[in-house]
């Protein structure tokens, strides 16, 4: 029944006039990895369409069509006699018919002719996708001749006549909840900087690879100590970062790390990999859901060179290395009962980063630690927050210093917070009314000044 119909709608061919005036596109919608989506299509017809035909490809691996639905505002639900979906996934495509009250066609017993060339949605195919569907725009395609018999996207008009509308594709997009993400970073010339790697996903994961390329002329990965048992003294690690709260008392079972200062001239390269639960008996080992968490630090040596407001890119780079490596976030499919069922490997989104020289000392207002251009509670937060729970390091930490001592801990909170909240509590040491300088050498940096110091 199904190919035959199918095999009617598509069997007489239009003339070029009516051609002209028919039209089939498909719509865009979009979805996360393992839910369903219903893509639009849109028509413009210039007879009532009492049955027609849908042939398209797509990507089969990753998704599958679950349906096809009218819609109801043009025909009534009783109307709509016959649908019958074809999908071949093996062989990424489907064909779908559909019939309006073929039993007993009449001008009202289909869908309607479009006034003045309007476009109008005849309906929904319903697409659906797995947790291991890789996030990606997918397209479909509506295609003429597929399969065997071959079927052609038609249009049934009066009399059982077919029309072969003109084709615009659609597309299928399965968002990516996975983002790897380098933070911005401030280094002297010949100084050093160390730049955050953070990750955002939906889902657990049980790993991630991460391949990081760079220009060598100015930019370098200090000097790695490869065969090291401490994971701490190579120049990407994960250690004293959130990785390491997040999965306790649990550990990252395998690291493995190669850095290529001279892979080409003028680039630098460097691959790693991390493994939650590598050794036996696994246990199932997640890093949780969340946002902005850090996973590894990279640690720069800039050229002395390096000119004072040059911004140096790094950036997440694909197939490079030998073999060539890739970025990718290894999801951890779960059951209800939170075992690892499968582990997926999905390429995720990029937010590159950035190494900015900067001179040697900027100014400053003591106590504005968050970099914004108010001294509030929400310095504090962020104090406590490096100090404590692997918050952000301040980019002037010499702000950050509210007691002048030359160190920072939990004195410089209470003294800030006493100067906030305590009434003839004594103001903080120069410079702190008016932006300056350090008038008390010590080793604390002021890379970036604070927001209202800037030249």
């Amino acid at each position: 029944m199904m190919r035959g119909t199918l095999l009617f709608l598509s069997a007489m061919v239009c003339g070029a006039a009516l051609c002209a005036a028919d039209t089939l596109r498909f719509g865009a919608v979009a979805m996360d990895p393992g839910d369903e989506a219903a893509l639009p299509v849109w028509v413009r017809n210039a007879e009532t369409i009492h049955g027609l035909s849908l042939a398209f490809s797509y990507d089969g691996r990753q998704l599958r069509v679950r349906g096809f639905a009218v819609n109801e505002e043009y025909v009534s639900a009783d109307a709509v006699e016959y649908i019958q979906v074809n999908d071949v996934p093996a062989e990424n495509h489907a064909v779908i018919a559909v019939l309006f009250m073929w039993g007993a066609p009449s001008a009202s017993s289909g869908f309607p002719a479009a006034p003045d060339g309007e476009e109008r949605l005849l309906g929904w195919i319903v697409f659906g996708s797995t947790e291991a569907t890789q996030p990606a725009p997918y397209t479909i395609l509506p295609r003429n001749n597929l399969g065997a018999p071959p079927i052609s996207n038609t249009f049934a008009v009066n009399g059982g006549h077919s029309v072969l509308p003109a084709l615009a594709a659609g597309v299928v997009e399965v968002r990516n909840h996975n983002v790897l993400r380098l933070r911005t970073a401030y280094a002297r010339p010949g100084g050093s900087a160390r730049m955050l790697i953070e990750v955002d996903h939906a889902q657990p994961l049980a790993g991630v690879q991460i391949a990081l390329a760079f220009d060598n002329d100015v930019l370098r990965l200090r000097e790695d100590a490869p065969q090291s048992e401490n994971p701490c003294e190579r120049s990407i690690n994960y250690c004293g970062l959130e990785v390491e709260a997040l999965l306790a008392p649990q550990v990252v079972e395998q690291f493995v790390l190669r850095v290529e200062n001279e892979l080409l001239p003028g680039r630098g390269w460097a691959g790693c990999g991390m493994v939650f639960d590598y050794r036996l008996p696994y246990q199932d080992h997640v890093l949780p859901a969340g946002r902005a968490q850090s996973i590894l630090a990279a640690h720069f040596l800039v050229a002395g060179t390096a000119r004072p407001g040059a911004r140096l890119p790094v950036e997440f780079a694909d197939g490079l290395g030998e073999p060539p490596m890739d970025n990718k976030v290894l999801v951890a499919l779960r059951d209800d009962g939170g075992r690892v069922l499968d582990i997926v490997s999905i390429a995720p989104a990029y937010e590159q980063g950035t190494v900015i020289v900067v001179a040697e000392e900027a100014a400053f207002r003591r106590g504005y630690v968050n970099g914004d251009d108010r001294r509030n509670v929400g310095d504090v937060v962020a104090l406590l927050g490096f100090l404590f729970a692997d918050g952000r390091e301040p980019a002037c930490l010499k702000a950050a210093d509210a007691n002048d001592d030359g160190k920072l801990n939990v004195a410089d909170a209470v003294r800030l917070l006493a100067y906030l909240f305590t009434p003839g509590s004594p103001p903080l040491p120069a410079p702190s009314v008016a932006c300056g300088f350090d008038p008390t050498p010590d080793g604390l940096s002021c890379l970036v000044g604070t927001h209202e110091c800037a030249p």
